[in-house]
């Protein structure tokens, strides 16, 4: 049986009090000689793996969510638990110490398996309003990153790709459920804007050329662009490796790492008054980024 996902007293129960005989019918030192200190080290480890099973069978937060909760199947587990720890006992106290590391293992593995039948409350409330934070974020980084690259193409045509007055009340509403504890609903949402938004930036297919004839007040204000810019392409990297694996992973992850190096830089340049350098580094930069995308048959 694997630790993984486990709470952490079943996993600690789990390892200790290994079988040490043959013949587990039989008590300690029946079967074969035992000398005194490992019969006595055997004996300490089943009973610390005994009071943590008690412990867990009788008094966890575990057990106290599978009883207060509606799952019978639970239930019943956790009552076959305790029965297999009732005896375990009973084998521990006539040095039967195999035997009763082997239902306390069965214990475990019933009290493990009910507590996947039942729902943390509390954990689940945490995890969806970790989700929502998620979701919010990406819905408005990706209604930004279709906003500057409209602007940036100057096509008029794909206004049409993005309904923005409903993606803006999909937003609202989520933030009302939010707002009332209902950070399920919200999610529920949310996925769906997240997927309209990613659908307009897949269907924003290249124009042959970018336009880069804005005008700016001054180089700060060209290179402020272009770093949002940039920051925009890497937001659509990472929507394409969401849809992808293995290989193709590794693909964009090297090149996000590889344009997040030249930000640093970028940024180290413009601290230092060479916007000119700085800005041609971005550019360059995001370009890569363009072509990585086009390879994964995202045309920009």
């Amino acid at each position: 049986m694997s630790g993984q996902g486990l709470p952490a007293i079943v996993v600690m129960a789990m390892v200790l009090c290994k079988p040490c005989l043959a013949d587990p019918s039989e008590p300690v030192g029946v079967s074969g000689p035992a000398p005194d200190m490992q019969l006595e080290s055997l004996r300490q480890k089943a009973s610390k793996k005994l009071l943590l099973v008690k412990r867990l069978v009788t008094d966890s937060p575990i057990a106290r969510r599978i009883i207060g909760g509606a799952s019978h199947d639970a239930k019943q587990l956790l009552a076959q638990a305790g029965a297999d720890l009732e005896e375990a006992a009973e084998l521990f106290d006539r040095g039967y110490l195999d035997k009763a590391n082997s239902l306390l293992n069965r214990a475990l593995a019933s009290v493990s398996s009910a507590s996947r039948l039942v729902k943390d409350e509390r954990q689940q409330e945490i995890m969806n309003k970790q989700h929502y934070q998620q979701l919010r974020e990406r819905v408005v980084s990706f209604s930004e990153a279709f906003e500057r690259i409209q602007d940036e193409k100057r096509d008029p045509d794909l206004s049409s790709l993005i309904d923005r007055k409903k993606i803006a009340g999909m937003v609202a509403s989520a933030e009302q459920h939010a707002s009332e504890g209902d950070h399920q609903s919200a999610n529920r949402i949310l996925h769906e804007a997240a997927a309209i938004v990613e659908h307009a930036l897949s269907m924003a297919r290249d124009k042959e050329t970018l336009l880069h004839e804005l005008k700016f007040d001054s180089p700060g204000d060209e290179f402020d662009y272009e770093m949002q810019r940039n920051r925009s392409y890497e937001l659509l990297i990472g929507m394409m490796e969401m849809k992808h694996e293995g290989s193709a992973i590794r693909h964009f992850r090297a090149a996000v790492e590889r344009n997040r190096e030249v930000r640093v830089d970028a940024e180290e340049l413009a601290k230092q008054g060479d916007y000119a350098q700085a800005i041609s580094r971005l550019e360059e930069s995001t370009r890569q980024l363009a072509r990585t995308l086009r390879m994964s048959g995202l045309a920009f």
